[in-house]
C-alpha cells in the first residue's frame, strides 16, 4: 500500500513511518505530497482542512458520548 507524506523529513514523520512500517504495512511504500504544503500560508491551509477536522472531532464526540456510531 502507498502511503503519503509531506515533504520535509522531520522526527515525528520519520518515526511515523518507521512504525507503519513496523507494526502496521511491512511492505509500506511513501510517497511525497508537495501540493498543500506549497500553496500558501498556515492560514489558508487551516482554513481548508478545518472543516474536515472539525467534522472528525464531532463524530468521534458523539460516538463515545452515546456508545455506538452517530446515524
Amino acid at each position: 500500500m502507498k502511503w503519503a507524506t509531506r515533504a520535509g523529513i522531520h522526527i515525528d514523520r520519520a518515526v511515523c513511518a518507521l512504525l507503519i512500517r513496523r507494526d502496521i504495512d511491512v511492505d509500506a511504500e511513501f510517497v511525497v505530497l508537495r501540493g498543500l504544503s506549497m500553496t500558501g500560508d498556515d492560514a489558508q491551509r487551516l482554513a481548508i482542512k478545518q472543516p474536515m477536522f472539525n467534522g472528525l472531532y464531532e463524530y468521534y464526540h458523539r460516538l463515545n458520548l452515546i456508545g455506538r456510531e452517530p446515524a
